[in-house]
């Protein structure tokens, strides 16, 4: 989608995977923390262990199909943390 974007393309990586290797050699990090649906409640430190919302009793994740029962569960909805310190 950058790549429409931009009128330059010279430089730029086209797959997913050359910008991930591009970006790890900076070590910069980037933290994967679960949020809600709505957008309104991440499941960040104390709240790590729960599996509903706070407020409206919705699921954390999404329901489980027949014959998966030993798999982790799947995520509805997960955002990435950059910390800005280490960008500085």
């Amino acid at each position: 989608m950058l790549l429409d974007v931009t009128p330059i393309k010279d430089g730029l990586p086209k797959k997913i995977y050359d910008a991930k290797r591009l970006v790890s050699k900076l070590g910069l990090e980037a933290k994967r923390i679960d949020c809600f649906v709505e957008g309104f409640m991440l499941y960040y430190n104390n709240d790590g262990a729960l599996i509903e919302c706070k407020f409206c009793n919705k699921p954390r994740y999404c329901a489980k199909t027949v014959g998966t029962s030993n798999k982790k569960p799947v995520l509805i909805k997960e955002m990435f943390y950059l910390p800005i310190i280490p960008r500085l």
